[in-house]
């Protein structure tokens, strides 16, 4: 993605995060504890948590193709959480990081200190 196109998305999230039939969620929160943020998701769906379906995951998906996805469905982990901080990103970090507005949304999404 385009740090543009990143801060754009991401602003129009922003603008909108407080209204009620809004809810946020970090993917950072979703693959480190997906029980809580599903919990929650379902809360505000006004759904039934289910704990058993979401634990059967990746055995219970029924994912059969998309654009979107390559692979099978794999089981959920933080493995990526944090990657871009390493080296070999830098020069996109700070492409991002220069973007008008950036700074600010990465703030607030606490991905940067203030």
């Amino acid at each position: 993605m385009v740090p543009d196109e990143w801060v754009r998305d991401v602003a129009a999230g922003r603008r909108i995060e407080d209204d009620p039939r809004v809810i946020t969620v970090r993917y950072e929160d979703l693959v480190r504890d997906h029980l809580q943020v599903l919990r929650r998701v379902c809360k505000f769906l006004d759904e039934p948590f289910v704990e058993e379906a979401f634990r059967a995951y990746p055995d219970s998906s029924q994912f059969q193709e998309s654009r979107a996805w390559y692979g099978e469905a794999r089981e959920v982990t933080a493995t990526s959480v944090g990657r871009w901080k390493q080296d070999e990103h830098e020069s996109v970090v700070k492409r991002l990081c220069d973007a008008d507005g950036a700074h600010e949304l990465l703030e607030h999404y606490e991905y940067i200190n203030r």
